[in-house]
């Protein structure tokens, strides 16, 4: 066998190439630092950012909670929002949470609507401003009244005879009692009505014409109660349309539409 002589180069690297390693390192390095921050820049922004979403959606319910106590505490201008006494008030032009800063406005639609913005503001490393916003309408809340247990069901409405018409129901869907004060009926025909009957008893006799304001003395239908309210007239009933609306001691109103008798 013929053995090779294998030197080894003990040279070294040279000063070009020590500068142009290290030249690659630093922008390797320097690469990695700006996606590192970049990242945690991203991270620390979406933090924010949805710290101030929670805090301008909670404005918002606040404010719908100041208006479930009264709708006229609804005065336009900015205002902050905190709890007292367990209650949702407002309270100075704004509020301040871990330095996020938010702002309720209030301006008028009309004098039932609001419109309601709520801003949150927060600086970004102690310099730059950033903000947010939601918005929403608000209308005057009102608890249901007697009407909405009233449910006038015209389904089985038909004439008996020529002069009455009867099979319209009045159902309380409510567990307490609905009180009746007046009755209207609208008529299509010419005749006018002489009698409103309700649950077999007579309400109110007279002469009337269609659309007058009749009184019946406040009468009560009891909790899930479910009568038949008659309508007796002076001349045919067949092949005309009527319509029902019923009053209640609260001021509500319940009414059906037009329906058509045979």
């Amino acid at each position: 066998m013929i053995a090779k002589d294998l030197s080894v180069d003990k040279r070294g690297f040279s000063i070009a190439e020590v500068l142009v390693a290290g030249t690659v390192f630093t922008m390797v390095m320097a690469a990695v630092c700006s996606l590192l921050y970049i990242a945690n820049d991203s991270s620390r922004q979406s933090v924010e950012r949805t710290k101030a979403l929670y805090l301008a959606k909670e404005g918002i319910e606040a404010t719908r909670s100041i208006r479930d106590i009264n709708f006229n505490n609804l005065t336009v201008g900015s205002h902050g929002v905190k709890i007292i006494n367990d209650v949702w008030q407002f309270s100075d032009t704004s509020d301040n949470t871990d330095g996020y800063v938010r702002e309720i406005n209030i301006q008028d639609v009309d004098s039932r609507t609001k419109l309601v913005k709520s801003t949150v503001n927060w600086a970004v490393n102690g310099k730059r401003q950033e903000d947010l916003f939601l918005t929403t309408y608000l209308t005057k809340w009102e608890p249901a009244g007697q009407s909405s247990y009233l449910n006038i069901d015209y389904s089985a409405a038909r004439s008996s005879g020529t002069k009455e018409v009867v099979g319209i129901r009045l159902k309380n869907t409510n567990s307490t009692a609905l009180t009746i004060t007046q009755v209207q009926v609208y008529s299509t025909n010419n005749v006018t009505i002489n009698r409103i009957m309700i649950n077999g008893s007579s309400r109110w006799t007279g002469s009337a014409s269609s659309g007058t304001l009749i009184n019946i003395n406040d009468y009560r239908i009891p909790a899930y109660g479910n009568y038949e309210l008659r309508l007796r007239y002076n001349g045919s009933v067949r092949g005309y349309d009527y319509k029902v609306a019923i009053y209640l001691s609260d001021g509500t109103i319940a009414k059906s539409v037009f329906f058509y008798v045979n």
